[in-house]
C-alpha cells in the first residue's frame, strides 16, 4: 500500500522510477548472508565479543563497522552492503543515492564496502538533501512527526499545482536548505512566482511569433546575411546565453545540478523581458499604430527577420529546458499588465 501511495505522489510530479527494491526481497534471497561471505573470502571480515566487523578502516573509514551481531542479527549496514553489491552484480557501473543531510557519515562505509568488493570506490556518488521549510507570510512554519503538524506533498502539489512543485525543488541545488515560500508559490503573477516567470518567457516568444504569422510574416530561412541585421548588444547578449545552453546541460548532468537549469531559464528569461521593455520604440514587429497600408515600404525587414529568427531561437531553447525539467512549456499566459 505504500509503495502505490509512493507512486501516485510521484506520478503527480512526472517523476517515474523503473524499479521499486524491495529490502525483504534482499532478506529473502540471502543476499545479506552472500555479501558477508564475499568480504569474509576477501579476509575483510573478524570477530569480536560475538560481533562481526568489517574492517572498513583498511579503506579509508574511521572506525570498523559491526555487520552482524553478537545475536546473530544483522546490522543495517549489512543490508545496504548486500544492496550495493546486488547491483553492482546485476551490472550497474555508477551507483547513485539520494540520501538526507544527517546520514553524511554513511558515505565512507559504503564506499569502502564498494571497494572491498574489488570496486572503483569512485562508482558511488551519494547526494546529500538538506532540509525543506515551508515559509508563509515571512514566518517558517513549524513542523514535525511528532507533534503531528507537517505538510504532506500531496497537500502541497493540491495547493500551488505540480510544476510549480516541481521547480521549487529543483531549482535550489540539492545540498542547500530550501525555503519553499508558500506566498511566491500560490501567486500566477510572473514578477513574483519564479516558476511563472520563466515559463512566461517562453510564452512571450511564443506570442511575438503568433503575430507575425497573423501579419503575413513568414519566418526566413537563416543566412549569415540576415543574422547581420541583428545589432543590439542586448540582442546579441542573449543570442550568446542561447549558444552557452548544451554545454549547460551537459555540466548539469555531469555535477548532478539540475537547478544550473533553472537558474539559465530565470536568467536568460529576465534578459528577454528587460530587452521588450527597453526597445518598445524600437519593437521587434510594427504596433498596430504603424500597420498603415503601405507599411512594408517604410519598414526595415531584414532586421525584423533577423529577430524573428532570433526570438525563435529564444522560443526553441526556453522549451527544451523546460521540458528538461519536466515542465509544460506554456505558448499563451496573461501578461500581469494585460494582454498576453
Amino acid at each position: 500500500q505504500a509503495t502505490v501511495a509512493i507512486r501516485e505522489t510521484l506520478a503527480k510530479l512526472g517523476v517515474a522510477f523503473d524499479i521499486y527494491f524491495s529490502e525483504k526481497s534482499l532478506h529473502d534471497a540471502g543476499a545479506l548472508a552472500h555479501a558477508v561471505e564475499k568480504l569474509r573470502e576477501r579476509g575483510d571480515l573478524y570477530e569480536e565479543e560475538g560481533a562481526l566487523f568489517f574492517r572498513s578502516t583498511a579503506y579509508g573509514d574511521e572506525k570498523d563497522r559491526v555487520v552482524v551481531r553478537a545475536n546473530g542479527d544483522p546490522t543495517y549496514f549489512n543490508a545496504d552492503i548486500a544492496y550495493h553489491l546486488d547491483k553492482l552484480e546485476r551490472g550497474y557501473d555508477v551507483l547513485i543515492d539520494i540520501w538526507g543531510a544527517d546520514h553524511h557519515g554513511y558515505v565512507p562505509r559504503v564506499r569502502a564496502a564498494i571497494e572491498a568488493f574489488g570496486k572503483n570506490p569512485e562508482q558511488f556518488e551519494a547526494l546529500l538533501v538538506q532540509f525543506v521549510s515551508l515559509v508563509s507570510d515571512g514566518e517558517t512554519l513549524a513542523m514535525g512527526k511528532r507533534s503531528g503538524n507537517f505538510v504532506t506533498l500531496d497537500e502541497l502539489i493540491e495547493q500551488v499545482g505540480a510544476d510549480v512543485t516541481r521547480w521549487f525543488f529543483i531549482a535550489k541545488s540539492h545540498d542547500s536548505a530550501l525555503d519553499f515560500d508558500m506566498g511566491k508559490a500560490l501567486s500566477a503573477d510572473p514578477r513574483e512566482n519564479p516558476a511563472r516567470y520563466a515559463q512566461y518567457g517562453h510564452a512571450r516568444a511564443c506570442a511575438i511569433l503568433r503575430k507575425a504569422e497573423s501579419m503575413g510574416i513568414e519566418l526566413p530561412r537563416f543566412t549569415m546575411e540576415t543574422a547581420g541585421s541583428l545589432v543590439a548588444e542586448e540582442e546579441l547578449d542573449i543570442l550568446r546565453q542561447l549558444l552557452e545552453y548544451p554545454t549547460l546541460i551537459e555540466d548539469a548532468a555531469a555535477a548532478r545540478s539540475v537547478h544550473r537549469i533553472a537558474a539559465y531559464l530565470v536568467e536568460i528569461s529576465k534578459n528577454f523581458h528587460s530587452y521588450y521593455t527597453n526597445y518598445k520604440n524600437d519593437p521587434i514587429l510594427p504596433r498596430d499604430s504603424q500597420l498603415v497600408d503601405d507599411w512594408r515600404s517604410g519598414w526595415d525587414m531584414d532586421k525584423t527577420n533577423a529577430r524573428l529568427l532570433w526570438v525563435q531561437a529564444f522560443r526553441t531553447v526556453t522549451a527544451n529546458a523546460l521540458t528538461v525539467l519536466g515542465l509544460p512549456a506554456p505558448e499563451v499566459m496573461i501578461n500581469p499588465d494585460g494582454g498576453e
